[in-house]
């Protein structure tokens, strides 16, 4: 179990601004900063991020929370992930948790499930970079607008295993 202390230390030198704005363009509002939501799609911002209280929350969906739970809900991470992402990027040391053999069972299953989600993930790009699956390949252009990716790669260190391609603006993720 992570020490309420860390935890606490992680979230005071966080900025939440600096955080979210790595996902989202946050744009000044006021005291606030507001954004189009990157949990659902919608034309009109109704993001904000209250960098005093160190919070977000979306009028649209209802989500809200503060850095860690930000991270948690975009990056798909667990509760000890998201800290020690955070703690890495901020330099504070997160001590690692002694883990019992049915944790380090569960964590080892979770690392190769990532692996052959990506491995799945390249698998299928190729076959729609095929001739024969053309219609397939038009159909996916179709629907998302964008381009085939000539790899899939996780998209950085704290995507946890997601296989992302796309604009910036919306991204299409396989997760695990």
């Amino acid at each position: 179990m992570i020490d309420e202390r860390i935890i606490e230390q992680i979230l005071d030198r966080a900025d939440i601004v600096d955080v979210i704005s790595g996902y989202v363009e946050l744009k000044k509002k006021g005291v606030n900063y507001a954004a189009c939501c990157p949990f659902h799609k919608e034309k009109t911002p109704s993001f904000m991020v209250n960098p005093a209280r160190g919070t977000w929350h979306c009028f649209g969906c209802g989500k809200g929370g503060n850095t860690i739970g930000f991270l948690m809900e975009h990056e798909t991470m667990t509760f000890p992930e998201a800290v020690c992402a955070l703690g890495k990027r901020y330099g504070i040391t997160v001590e690692d948790e002694k883990l019992t053999p049915e944790q380090e069972q569960a964590r080892m299953k979770r690392e190769s499930m990532f692996i052959i989600n990506q491995r799945c993930a390249e698998h299928f790009r190729q076959n729609l970079l095929l001739p024969t699956n053309k219609t397939a390949a038009e159909y996916v252009k179709g629907r998302w607008g964008w381009s085939m990716p000539k790899k899939w790669e996780l998209v950085s260190p704290l995507t946890n295993g997601m296989i992302c391609w796309g604009s910036p603006d919306h991204p299409v993720c396989l997760s695990t």
